[in-house]
């Protein structure tokens, strides 16, 4: 059990942060194409609109077994966690709060998730881990969470909605929580496969947008590559490579090598494409965007 911040402070804090949100969610959806990774080349096949429907669907995040995804959908009244079903094309609901969650992630092998919501009660708003049908199991962070990345089962990184883009680190063994970085862009951490570190983004002094890899053992935090343009979400892929959004386009890039961004696909039907996730296979992509 983490240790808890004053929790009105912190509701309001993020009520006041995050009305459109709450109030007005962009029309978004979830789309799905094919992905095909060989050695330095990438091909993503033609995409298919998987949540076509008015409203906002977004934050997509493949199973462990990569039969689906979980994604955030706005229903009129709050957004919950969904399922998609490659195979079927049919969504399930998961979660069934009042207060509503986002930003699903699995949580182990056992068919719970993480998500950022209130577990029922708008005083405990912050990271939760959700039972597979969706019930609220415990609070991990009781703070402003806007982002989060599980490192392993000890370790988290979230990113808080507190107006200073601050990180914090997230030891879940004594439930310390120790903020260490501001300035830190709007945008989950994500570990880096084959390395035991982190990955986030934030501006450097110049205004570019920079990949910046961090150490959790030591919170070292040292720069990797630029962005994509002025893109701010990215996924791994599992050999190790970036793949982001710029504009309605998709590009890849080895940050192991002096390689530059490769675009992949493009789609004029779209506009900007963001929250990508990718199978842990590797041959399929979701990632959200808006249709022209």
């Amino acid at each position: 059990m983490t240790k808890r911040a004053p929790l009105l402070p912190a509701l309001f804090a993020l009520l006041a942060a995050t009305p459109a949100v709450a109030q007005d969610p962009p029309d978004t959806d979830v789309h799905v194409a094919d992905l095909r990774l060989g050695v330095g080349t990438a091909e993503i096949g033609p995409a298919v609109n998987a949540t076509r429907r008015p409203g906002y669907d977004n934050q997509p995040w493949f199973t462990p077994d990569g039969s689906g995804f979980w994604y955030a959908r706005w229903d009129g009244v709050e957004t919950d966690i969904f399922r998609y079903d490659l195979a079927s094309g049919a969504s399930t609901q998961v979660t069934r709060t009042p207060w509503g969650e986002y930003s699903p992630s699995p949580a182990g092998e056992s068919g719970d998730i993480h998500a950022v919501g209130g577990g029922g009660d708008p005083l405990e708003m912050g990271l939760w881990r959700y039972s597979a049908s969706g019930e609220p199991v415990e609070p991990l962070v009781i703070r402003t969470v806007g982002y989060y990345g599980i490192f392993d089962e000890r370790v988290l990184f979230a990113w808080l909605n507190d107006g200073n883009g601050t990180l914090i680190h997230v030891d879940r063994t004594d439930g310390t929580i120790s903020p260490f970085r501001e300035g830190v862009a709007p945008g989950p951490p994500r570990r880096i496969p084959g390395d035991a570190a982190m990955a986030f983004l934030e501006r450097d002094a110049t205004g570019r947008m920079m990949f910046m890899r961090l150490d959790p053992a030591t919170l070292e935090v040292t720069p990797l590559v630029p962005a994509a343009g002025d893109g701010r979400d990215f996924v791994w892929t599992p050999d190790g490579r970036l793949m982001m959004g710029d504009g309605n386009a998709i590009f890849i890039r080895d940050p192991r090598t002096d390689g530059e961004w490769t675009e992949v696909a493009r789609f004029p039907e779209l506009d900007e494409i963001t929250r990508l996730a990718v199978s842990p296979r590797g041959d399929r992509i979701a990632f959200v965007a808006t249709s022209r």
